[in-house]
């Protein structure tokens, strides 16, 4: 094994496992690696790789080791993007999944451009520079978070109510499909309250992998809309032919008691009856010219919802007939 990749695994057993998930380096293709102590700059960097491979065609990316007396204990990571060095933090990387127990460095980031100059210039014990030739690097795909994706657990966190009583808040996960993606999975973004809130795995994740609560909240989902097919289908396929008939007939027979209570009328109290009594039978009226359509249309529902706005319009045209 080179040496330099030898003192690089040393420190964090991961690293190259970092390059290669987060800048897509194919470790099994040809790579130069180099360490080299002391401070450095964007042109001894791309000096040193120019003894093996063209900078100007290759990724070149670096792992920082901070000095004994520096308040940094980790391993920096850091990318030479045109012409500068990038030590912030990679997006999309998860840091925390390339902790080791191997070695003593585990891999980090600087807070911005200040705080990684102050690393290069003042506080650097040694850096290891790796390069590759860009036919080689692969970009790393995006890992989605699938919630009926098989998981491994790794860990959980626990916390409490503040009544005493402990429950699992999240899991951190890692998927089984071979892309080694992990994530942390937060159970109670959305939280109801009449769902038990439990420190035991098993309400959470089977043994199969499958989370637990977006499979239940699929199987509710499924059913609801089963539901709401049957009946749709009970909606659309009833005949309310005698029903609008009888309709028909009951709104004939009001309009001729408001027409005579409108002759009849003698003073302006009477006439204020008849006025209410035709507000509901305008509301009637536009109740069921809605409702025929609704039911030629079949935009009903269920059957209980046909059958409620029947017995809206009976009722308006009983307060006509008081």
């Amino acid at each position: 094994m080179n040496e330099s990749i030898k003192n690089l695994l040393s420190l964090n057993n991961k690293a190259l496992q970092f390059a290669h998930d987060v800048d897509g380096f194919d470790f099994e293709k040809p790579f130069f690696i180099a360490e080299s102590a002391d401070r450095f700059t964007v042109n001894t960097v791309k000096k040193a790789v120019a003894e093996a491979i063209n900078p100007a065609k290759c990724k070149i990316v670096l792992f920082v080791v901070p000095g004994a007396h520096c308040y940094k204990s980790g391993l920096y990571y850091a990318i030479l993007n045109g012409g500068k060095f990038d030590g912030t933090r990679r997006e999309g990387a998860k840091y925390w999944n390339y902790r080791t127990n191997a070695g003593e460095f585990n891999i980090d980031h600087c807070y911005g451009v200040g705080d990684f100059e102050e690393l290069r210039k003042k506080q650097t014990k040694s850096v290891f520079i790796i390069a590759q030739n860009k036919e080689y690097i692969k970009e790393p795909g995006t890992k989605i978070f699938d919630v009926f994706r098989r998981y491994i657990l790794n860990d959980t966190r626990i916390s409490g109510d503040g009544r005493g009583n402990n429950y699992i808040k999240s899991l951190v996960l890692t998927a089984t499909d071979g892309s080694g993606a992990r994530f942390t999975y937060e159970l109670y973004n959305t939280f109801y309250g009449n769902e038990k809130r439990s420190a035991d795995i098993a309400d959470h994740i089977d043994k199969s992998g499958y989370l637990l609560r977006p499979r239940r909240f699929a199987l509710m989902e499924r059913a609801e809309t089963l539901r709401r097919t049957r009946k749709q289908a009970e909606a659309d396929s009833a005949d309310y032919t005698n029903e609008i008939a009888e309709l028909q007939k009951r709104i004939d027979a009001t309009r001729i008691l408001l027409s005579n209570a409108v002759l009849n009328c003698q003073d302006a109290t009477a006439a204020r009856g008849v006025s209410n009594k035709m507000n509901y039978f305008s509301s009637a009226l536009s109740y069921f010219e809605t409702f025929k359509e609704k039911i030629n249309n079949k935009r009903y529902a269920s059957i209980e919802r046909i059958n409620s706005d029947i017995e809206d319009i009976k009722d308006k045209l009983d307060h006509c007939a008081e």
